[in-house]
Order: C-alpha cells, then structure tokens, then sequence
C-alpha cells in the first residue's frame, strides 16, 4: 500500500519512536519480548514502494542468516521457546536497522525525537 508523504513520516516517527524502547524490543525484559518496534517496522513497510538499503546490506543479511542457523543448530534438546525468541528477536533487530537507514535516507535524522526521548529517559529513569 503506498501511502502520502506525511503519513509515511507520521509511520516512521512511530518507528524511531519505538526504537528508543530497546528494553523491550531485544528480548531483555526477562523473558517478555513486546512486539512494539517489530509492529511499527511493519506499519512503515507498508508505506513504501521501495527501500532504500544501508551499504552493507548484504553482510547483514548473511550474518542474519549464520546466526539463525547456529541457534537452529545450538538447540540440542530439541527448538524450544528460548530459541523463537531469540530467531524474533534477531530479526526485529535487522529489521529495524534496515527501516530506520530507509527512514533516515528519505527524511533525515529526527534529531528533536531523538533528544525527546533521551531527556525523557533521563529525568524519568
């Protein structure tokens, strides 16, 4: 679905927004993995016709896939829930990384956002 400009904006302040909760994001919280930067990254996607992609793209893609593979393979007992965490995890870190290069590409930094949430973790933590 391509969207207007100003919303696709609107969906990537969503998307850096939800990568300033990187606690919940990547799987630390213990064993609750919320799927905030994971929804946003799909809200965006679905804004764009076409990504533009960070340089070293393909290097990411490949040390994606060694790490699913080896975590594939580390499951001794047999692929338990730790191991779909940490697949989803993985992706949602390579996935955000893709889609906030897109973002910043097409925009620019969010250099007021960015310093919103780091004043709020600051004062608030």
């Amino acid at each position: 679905m391509i969207v207007d400009k100003p919303i696709r904006y609107l969906c990537g302040l969503i998307l850096t927004a939800s990568l300033h909760f990187s606690w919940v994001n990547f799987g630390v919280s213990s064993g609750d993995s919320q799927p905030w930067l994971f929804l946003a990254c799909l809200l965006y996607l679905t804004t764009v016709k076409s990504l533009a992609t960070p340089p070293l793209f393909k290097y990411i893609i490949l040390s994606y896939f060694c790490i699913v593979i080896i975590n594939i393979l580390s499951a001794i007992d047999g692929i338990t829930n730790i191991h779909y965490r940490s697949i989803i995890n993985i992706t949602t870190i390579v996935f955000g990384y893709i889609l906030l290069w897109d973002f910043i590409k097409r925009y620019g930094f969010p250099i007021n956002q960015f310093l919103f949430f780091n004043l709020l973790w600051l004062f608030c933590a």
